[in-house]
């Protein structure tokens, strides 16, 4: 996510949406290293933990850590990742002023089987690996947050990777990581062009 960013070329983009600003895409660096990337890789985990304060936990299926303005959504995700966007922004005159905190939730309903004693090994290996992805797929939205560069601020215009149709670090870091066929999500908001919608939709969160 620190290789090059370049913006969207304008014929790819629909024209109700070519008002949006800062939607780009960023590209694989040439002349890959594998060392200075795995070094590069732990700086951006050594700053989510110590600068950004990253945090896991669990969530209720039926309450949002969110907010109560969001509950009605928070039955289609396996897991979110969140920041205190409205503390630093309305308490940063606070005495001492607020610190960036960055979050993931698990949902707790897709843990709970785990606690079963009559799941067979592929049952629990399947319930495992679903969780896995979900962690992979969130901490990749926060790295995406603190990228391109380490800045004061999160950068929360998610950006295309090269030339894929949908904003959605999460769900490419999927499909390299895995070869997983897409998601039905994923592959329904492609093929119906609501991709154009993630740029609007962080910046209103």
């Amino acid at each position: 996510m620190d290789g090059e960013r370049r913006p969207i070329p304008d014929e790819r983009i629909p024209e109700k949406y070519k008002g949006v600003e800062n939607i780009q895409s960023f590209h694989a660096r040439a002349n890959y290293d594998p060392v200075a990337t795995a070094a590069r890789r732990d700086e951006k985990f050594q700053s989510l933990i110590t600068k950004w304060n990253y945090t896991f936990g669990f969530a209720s299926e039926t309450e949002d850590p969110r907010g109560p303005h969001f509950d009605e959504n928070n039955g289609n995700a396996f897991g979110v990742t969140i920041m205190n966007l409205e503390e630093m922004e309305f308490e940063k005159d606070r005495d001492p002023p607020p610190k960036w905190g960055m979050w993931t939730f698990i949902m707790l309903a897709d843990a709970e089987p785990l606690f079963r004693d009559d799941l067979n090994d592929g049952e629990r290996m399947g319930i495992e690996w679903a969780i896995a992805t979900t962690i992979v797929h969130e901490i990749t939205h926060a790295v995406g947050n603190i990228s391109p560069i380490d800045a004061a601020e999160p950068n929360l215009d998610e950006p295309y990777f090269e030339t894929e149709a949908l904003a959605e670090l999460g769900f490419g870091m999927e499909a390299a990581v895995s070869l997983n066929p897409l998601s039905e999500l994923y592959f329904t908001l492609m093929i119906t062009g609501q991709q154009w919608e993630k740029p609007i939709l962080h910046r209103q969160r």
